[in-house]
């Protein structure tokens, strides 16, 4: 308990903050929900203290302050995490804008309020983002320092660096034993600073540290410093590191940059109330020296986590983990609860089809650590129960696959990566319409964030109402405050075109068809393109046909001798049209049955008539129809219509060998044959 105490004074005086006098005092200034992680972590390490520091910020202002060009997410990583809004992504090219170089893009709102919302990260190894940044000879040390840069260029490395001369400069340190003394100078953490560093120049040598970069010779920055955005950030961060005098600049050397930096950080953020990798990430502490949101050292939307790990690492390998430390962590006003399901109430069933060239491991949770229990073929369809955030402890694993599908199969319920699951269009619209998605956050209250993919072809309002703007495929994505998610593919077909022809093979050409006035849909929305036609469907559409084109006596209805055409159907003109122009080659009785499905035969008997009837010659050479086995039975006449629409293209054999003079046609094979004959005559 000595140390206990000991530690906390120490930041009393260093940090000029507010402490706890005991833990369950500690505890209580948290919200609810967060009290039970902090009592696990707790009861493994007595020792730590945890602080409450109330912002006074309301959590979704906060979080909208943050969103942008203050929060950004490397392109490599999930398409998920990325922002789709106006100025940060170009739905048309299917491109994002990079802020910084050419990796770093803008994260989406729900990653933002993700990496903000401390309840996230309350575990023993991600807290050490809210741990005061002050250094502390009896806990930090040179074993835990090396421990954080393993795996990078400077683990157990001597330093040796290039002048501007083009010299190499060997020495006798190793870049921990510069740490440490950059600790020791500045009054920062050596964790901390071992942490960002790795954080921000990465494993090997970025051009930030190689003291050869272009313009640049012998000049270092291994902090980063003064690297804000634009297209080139390390020239921007090392011209920083090559002016002025301050800080020891300019910074020639290794030892130089790290030493001085350490200093910089100290002195203008520590020393200014960010003092704490969190607070340095996201100002929004109420002793800070500088305007809220602003003065933040990293845009990296993980940082703080990222260099969090590290921390941690540092500590275990120096055995000091158990030791005294003090976490400042902040609160927020109206902070959402933990949402643990997103769903919308508005969509019937979502599928799904596999993407991945190889069999997909079907899981037993949303992680790669539960049991694999099946698995999902190449192209197999599957349909999409729900979808969550993974609940790995492992935040960074979260920016590879963060969200996860629960899906059903024949013979499988379980779990497979967003990642590997392209969505099919659940709900379908015509241009202009809107549909409620109804969406739902289950088990927790907060906002919804909206990745739109193709504003281009649908927007989405905060409500979940989507309008339709153009036809195309948009796949749409709520993501809750608390990591739940659910997602719906929205077709859109062409302004007044039919629901059931979006994708079909005669798409355009009933569009087309439709737009002349040659066919009406069997209802508003549909066409029915598989349905049979009809002997009235047909001569009615040979009707319109010939309205335009072809000049006729007003047909007499009451004249018509079939005995089941009534005069008041809406077939009845075309019937009795076609029946005074002669050119029907149905019937010779009294029975003209117009429900009976019209044959090829009687079709290309019709429009042959047709086209004599507008003065055309119908006839042809019959050797056109030569070679189709079921040619040579038919009568002459019959054998010349066949010829004519052969001549001009009107009909086309059926591809096995034969012309299907007895089969019957689909409304969509007919619409077809009409524009064929519409643009013979």
């Amino acid at each position: 308990m000595i140390k206990r105490w000991i530690a906390l004074l120490l930041c009393f005086l260093f940090l000029h903050m507010p402490v706890a006098a005991d833990y369950e005092s500690e505890l209580a200034a948290f919200p609810a929900p967060w009290q039970a992680a902090l009592s696990v972590i707790h009861e493994k390490y007595p020792e730590w203290i945890f602080v409450a520091v109330e912002t006074g910020l309301d959590w979704d202002e906060a979080v909208a302050a943050q969103i942008g060009k203050k929060s950004l997410v490397e392109k490599y990583y999930s398409p998920l995490l990325r922002n789709t809004g106006e100025g940060h992504y170009n739905p048309e090219k299917k491109t994002y804008t990079y802020h910084d170089a050419s990796t770093w893009v803008s994260a989406a709102g729900a990653t933002v309020d993700y990496f903000m919302n401390p309840a996230n990260f309350l575990n023993e190894e991600y807290i050490f983002q809210f741990e005061a940044l002050s250094f502390d000879e009896t806990y930090h040390t040179l074993e835990g320092v090396e421990l954080i840069l393993d795996g990078t260029f400077m683990h157990e490395a001597l330093i040796s660096y290039v002048t501007a001369e083009g010299e190499t400069v060997e020495t006798e340190k190793t870049y921990s034993e510069v740490m440490m003394e950059a600790a020791a100078e500045s009054g920062v953490s050596p964790y901390y600073i071992a942490s960002k560093i790795r954080t921000e120049i990465g494993v090997t040598p970025s051009g930030s540290v190689t003291g050869t970069y272009a313009g640049y010779p012998g000049i270092y920055n291994f902090y980063n410093i003064g690297a804000n955005d634009g297209v080139n950030p390390i020239a921007n961060g090392l011209n920083w590191a090559s002016l002025g005098t301050s800080y020891g600049r300019p910074w020639t050397s290794p030892e130089a940059s790290i030493i001085n930096g350490a200093v910089w950080l100290g002195e203008l953020y520590i020393s200014k109330g960010q003092n704490t990798m969190y607070f340095e990430r996201f100002n929004v502490s109420p002793d800070s020296g500088y305007a809220l949101y602003t003065h933040q050292y990293m845009t990296n939307i993980y940082g703080a986590a990222g260099q969090a790990q590290g921390t941690y690492k540092g500590y275990e390998a120096a055995g000091s983990l158990a030791d005294a430390k003090v976490f400042y962590i902040p609160v927020y006003e109206n902070m959402p609860e933990a949402d643990t399901q997103v769903s919308f109430a508005g969509v019937i069933e979502q599928r799904g089809i596999s993407n991945y060239s190889g069999n997909v491991n079907v899981r037993s949770g949303p992680a790669v650590s539960y049991d694999r229990c099946g698995s999902v073929a190449p192209g197999e369809q599957v349909t999409v129960l729900s979808a969550t955030r993974t609940d790995t402890e492992d935040r960074m694993e979260n920016l590879k696959n963060p969200y996860w599908y629960e899906i059903q199969t024949d013979t499988v319920t379980g779990y497979v990566s967003a990642e590997y699951i392209t969505l099919l269009p659940a709900v379908q619209l015509a241009a202009g319409d809107a549909f409620d998605l109804c969406p739902a956050a289950d088990g927790g209250s907060g906002r919804l964030y909206w990745e739109n993919l193709d504003r281009n072809v649908v927007e989405v309002d905060e409500a979940g109402v989507v309008q339709a703007k153009k036809s195309g495929e948009a796949v749409l994505y709520a993501l809750s405050s608390g990591g739940g998610m659910a997602a719906v593919c929205v077709k859109v077909i062409k302004e007044g075109g039919f629901r059931d022809m979006d994708g079909h093979w005669a798409e355009d050409v009933v569009n087309t068809v439709a737009e002349m006035g040659l066919f009406t849909g069997t209802s508003e929305t549909e066409f029915s393109p598989e349905l049979s036609m009809t002997r009235s469907m047909f001569i009615t559409v040979l009707f319109r046909l010939a309205k335009d084109m072809y000049r006729w006596d007003e047909a007499d209805v009451g004249a018509l001798p079939y005995l089941d055409v009534d005069p008041a159907a809406w077939y009845a003109e075309p019937i009795a049209w076609a029946y005074a122009e002669r050119i029907l080659p149905f019937t010779d009785g009294p029975m003209f049955s117009p429900s009976t499905p019209v044959t090829r035969l009687e079709m290309a008997l019709a429009a042959c008539y047709l086209a004599e009837a507008m003065g055309q010659s119908g006839e042809a050479d019959i050797a056109m129809g030569e070679g189709f086995s079921d040619f040579e039975p038919l009568h002459r006449e019959a054998k010349t219509a066949v010829a004519w629409c052969l001549e001009n293209e009107v009909l086309r054999g059926m591809g096995d060998g034969s012309l299907g003079v007895d089969a019957t046609a689909t409304r969509a094979q007919v619409a077809q044959i009409a524009l064929n004959l519409y643009h013979a005559l």
